[in-house]
């Protein structure tokens, strides 16, 4: 019987070593920090130079008149190969020209016969 209670005694030991074990980590796991730092008031100032606004680069008045006149060369160069490519339809409109004049004469004369 006393064998008994010494092992019941040291089961009591060893469940209440076991809650205050859980006791303590509740207490860390639960726990609040308050952190306060201090630092004393500074402040920073700082002087910075603003330059001058550059104006930007403009090619001089004859270099700008080249460059505009190959720039229309150019386009006179295109014009002239688009009138190349579309000689056929320009010589169907020559021709439908003539056949309208010739037509339109003939019907002038037929209206000042009558």
């Amino acid at each position: 019987m006393q064998a008994e209670e010494n092992l019941l005694s040291k089961q009591q030991e060893a469940d209440a070593g076991t809650i205050r074990n859980m006791n303590y980590m509740d207490q860390v796991n639960f726990s609040t920090i308050k952190l306060t730092l201090y630092q004393p008031h500074t402040t920073f100032q700082e002087k910075t130079y603003q330059y001058p606004a550059i104006q930007a680069y403009e090619a001089p008045l004859t270099s700008r008149l080249y460059e505009a006149f190959l720039s229309g060369w150019k386009v006179f160069e295109q014009l002239l190969v688009f009138l190349v490519n579309i000689w056929a339809l320009l010589v169907i409109g020559f021709v439908a020209y003539l056949l309208y004049r010739k037509h339109a004469i003939r019907i002038v004369k037929q209206i000042g016969d009558r």
